[in-house]
């Protein structure tokens, strides 16, 4: 069975992230800028949300950032998005990204999770079958993805996690 959401309410959900990642990371004191680039088509088109600009063992490091907001800890899962939009045969975020790095953000603990993209994809990718199919769906087309148990990558990739 799918959820329903409509495009409001993620959206929402999503800046209500950005928010507080983007007030997280500017209060770390080797952080020189944050710029959200969610607005900005080429990154959009490489599903970046966020630029990071760090100063770390004496050189200027600068990272890019996807942001995957969630609602549902308790369920122990992530949701990894195959198909932004099942009708179309569009390609899920997930599978394209060219981001640095995932920051999954379970909104309502605020507990942010922080992992390499291409290890956390890779490890998906070569698990894939494991992983249950789940629809989300929204007033004018569904998505697809799989619900990915976080102990299963806890045991195969750093994560790291952090209260913000």
């Amino acid at each position: 069975m799918s959820k329903t959401y409509s495009f409001q309410e993620s959206n929402d959900v999503a800046k209500e992230a950005s928010n507080h990642i983007e007030e997280y990371l500017n209060k770390k004191k080797n952080v020189l800028a944050v710029v959200n680039v969610e607005e900005d088509k080429a990154f959009q088109e490489q599903d970046i949300d966020l630029v990071l600009l760090k100063y770390e063992n004496n050189s200027f490091i600068t990272k890019t950032i996807e942001i995957k907001a969630d609602r549902y800890y308790k369920t122990g899962n992530y949701f990894f998005e195959t198909k932004s939009n099942a009708e179309k045969g569009t390609a899920g975020c997930f599978l394209y990204s060219n981001a640095d790095l995932l920051f999954y953000y379970f909104i309502d603990e605020r507990e942010l999770h922080i992992m390499n993209f291409y290890e956390c994809r890779k490890c998906f990718l070569d698990n894939i079958s494991k992983f249950t199919k789940k629809d989300c769906q929204n007033k004018y087309y569904h998505s697809e993805g799989r619900l990915v148990p976080r102990v299963f990558l806890e045991n195969k990739i750093k994560i790291t996690k952090i209260k913000i």
